[in-house]
């Protein structure tokens, strides 16, 4: 199975939040984020992927993270980092494909994030 879905190369998707809060009469709070996913299918092996969330009423880029995975036949091969930001991290994880055997792995995490996404 194609992991973007079949004869996909790329995919890229927008979301939008926006939220008002008055829990003080005299002072609301409001946000706007937009929140953008795109991956990429490199090669047959090679996939990124590279998420960011932007604030849109202070026009800045809150957060960001790329992430590149590879298949390794048995194996599989998976990065992700977290340049900048509250959740910055590195992690690198190599693992056997077999559902039986996921277990086996090496794996390297560093910076503050104790959870990464799975790709």
């Amino acid at each position: 199975v194609h992991p973007l879905g079949r004869g996909e190369l790329w995919k890229t998707t927008f979301n939008f939040s926006y939220s008002v809060s008055k829990t003080d009469p005299r002072q609301s709070k409001e946000t706007f984020w937009m929140n953008t996913n795109t991956r990429l299918q490199i090669t047959k092996n090679w996939r990124v992927s590279y998420n960011a969330r932007f604030d849109l009423i202070n026009k800045t880029l809150v957060s960001h993270q790329l992430s590149l995975y590879r298949d390794l036949h048995c194996w599989e091969l998976a990065i992700t980092w977290t340049p900048s930001g509250y959740g910055s991290s590195f992690y690198l994880r190599i693992n056997v494909k077999s559902p039986l055997l996921r277990d086996l792995k090496i794996e390297e995490q560093r910076g503050f994030r104790s959870r990464v996404p799975w790709l």
